[in-house]
């Protein structure tokens, strides 16, 4: 992410997390991620995507959970990284 600088959104809540977006510095459609933050029920997920990674792009991130391949794409704007994280994070 840091590679060639970093670029960073406003922080913004949405449901019970604190949401911090970043990307890469001209290759935020590629590289970047969404950190969703619940600080009351300290829970820590990540929504991340890298493009030029060999075998895959898109993965969802939980602390103490094994990481999970998600769909092309799937992290690639905020709504869309929202709507999974609003289905994940109520498991």
């Amino acid at each position: 992410l840091y590679r060639g600088g970093p670029v960073v959104g406003p922080l913004r809540r949405t449901g019970q997390a604190v949401v911090a977006w970043g990307c890469r510095a001209h290759n935020c459609s590629d590289i970047q991620a969404q950190v969703y933050i619940e600080p009351e029920a300290n829970r820590l997920f990540v929504c991340w995507r890298d493009a030029d990674a060999k075998g895959g792009s898109d993965w969802w991130l939980a602390r103490g959970k094994a990481p999970e391949r998600l769909p092309e794409r799937a992290c690639a704007a905020e709504e869309r990284a929202d709507k999974v994280y609003a289905e994940r994070a109520a498991r």
